[in-house]
């Protein structure tokens, strides 16, 4: 541990030094081997796909999947299972755990009907009546038990245009969604609304104070950085995790969607201006190296799952609207997921403007590094102590290091391997 630590800092420190920086940022979180569920997706048209991940994933949030309440029951008692059986169907096949979010009240069952909503006249109100509720979640837990063993209680609460009640009345839905669902099968896991952005702090602050923690057994959020890097998801996650510390919550935290404007080369994507997600557009480079820098990041902060929105969205994608072309993102993805699964990350240590450097001890047990600057380019001397003998790149070049040899090193990721 201290030996590892001293040579990862070394190597930091000498460059802070040179620039009259302070220390580096040091985040190691999450223990053991990186689990197959920690790669989550968002795939919106699982049917009309023809290129699924080939890296392999493991979760899989079925959010903007045509799955909501108001398409499961748009009149009452009139059910329509269609997609949700196929989409199921598909997670079985290829043993894909799945993350179905509850919520978006139909017209007929909302508080609020008139209510204005692009998920429909209603969807953003609670219900009006708390039988519906249990009704709705008894009946699609009944159906899917064995199959659907995770639930997540409604999307982005702290968003007028996804929710509209009260703090106390999502802690209420969350505590009787929960009792029906551990009636039908106690194994089956609640995670809790997930909020979203620096804005979501406060909710997620309130929720927990009322309670809203106790029936759940994973925290929900989403960690919307953009336009910024992902390290900018450094110091929100660290806010996140205060705030779960200080209502002495301990349950795993996972990040249930994040994503970026991704470019498209059979559909326009362009920025939408304003200064939030839709203000930036990436190129082919920030998108691949953006993906892979997350899911590093993400676990190195003890965050033990990620939804990257999406595969197949039209203008957050990873695979063109065709659904079969696999962008530069997607094959960034693919290859992140070849250099990390079931690996064990070491920890990492890095700054905006010097290198990010990051250990791993992979399955056959060999040490590798995956290193990147978020700034501009710099050059990395390789300590001799570390046996580096290959550079892996993202898109799946492979080269031997000469002795002494410095490394070039940029915003897409490095695999330094022995």
């Amino acid at each position: 541990m201290l030996g590892r630590a001293v040579v990862c800092a070394a190597v930091l420190l000498l460059a802070h030094a040179s620039a009259g920086q302070s220390g580096p940022t040091k985040v190691s979180g999450n223990d053991g081997p990186i689990p197959r569920e920690y790669w989550g997706l968002h795939i919106h048209r699982a049917g009309a796909l023809s290129a699924w991940p080939t890296g392999g994933f493991g979760s899989w949030r079925l959010w903007d999947a045509h799955v909501a309440w108001a398409d499961l029951e748009p009149q009452p008692g009139q059910w329509r299972f269609e997609t949700l059986d196929r989409d199921v169907e598909l997670g079985r096949e290829r043993n894909i755990e799945i993350l179905l979010p509850l919520g978006m009240s139909p017209t007929w069952a909302s508080a609020r009907p008139g209510e204005v909503s692009s998920y429909g006249t209603g969807a953003t109100a609670e219900p009006a009546d708390l039988q519906y509720w249990r009704n709705y979640v008894r009946t699609v837990a009944r159906r899917y038990r064995g199959r659907v063993s995770h639930y997540e209680i409604w999307n982005e609460p702290n968003l007028k245009q996804f929710y509209t009640g009260s703090v106390a009345t999502m802690v209420e839905l969350v505590r009787e969604a929960s009792i029906v669902l551990k009636e039908i099968d106690p194994a089956i896991v609640v995670v809790t609304p997930a909020a979203t952005e620096r804005g979501g702090l406060r909710w997620l602050d309130e929720f927990l104070g009322q309670g809203g923690a106790g029936p759940a057994d994973v925290i929900g959020y989403h960690f919307y950085v953009a336009p910024a890097e992902p390290e900018a998801m450094v110091p929100l996650i660290r806010e996140v995790q205060q705030i779960l510390r200080r209502h002495g919550v301990t349950r795993p935290l996972w990040n249930t969607e994040s994503g970026w404007m991704i470019p498209s080369r059979q559909l326009g994507v362009k920025p939408r201006g304003g200064n939030g997600l839709y203000s930036r557009v990436l190129d082919d480079d920030d998108a691949a190296g953006f993906v892979v820098r997350s899911y590093v990041l993400h676990w190195a902060l003890g965050v033990s799952r990620l939804y990257w929105y999406a595969w197949d969205n039209q203008l957050m994608g990873l695979v063109e609207p065709d659904g079969r072309t696999i962008k530069t993102a997607g094959r960034a993805y693919e290859t992140a997921w070849r250099w990390m699964n079931g690996a064990e990350l070491r920890g990492c240590e890095g700054a905006d403007d010097q290198p990010w450097i990051c250990r791993l001890t992979r399955r056959t047990g060999d040490e590798a590094w995956i290193v990147w600057s978020p700034k501009g380019r710099k050059g990395l001397a390789i300590p001799e102590a570390w046996r580096v003998r290959y550079v892996n790149d993202l898109g799946g070049g492979r080269r031997a290091l000469a002795a002494g040899e410095r490394v070039e090193i940029g915003p897409l990721p490095l695999l330094l391997e022995r």
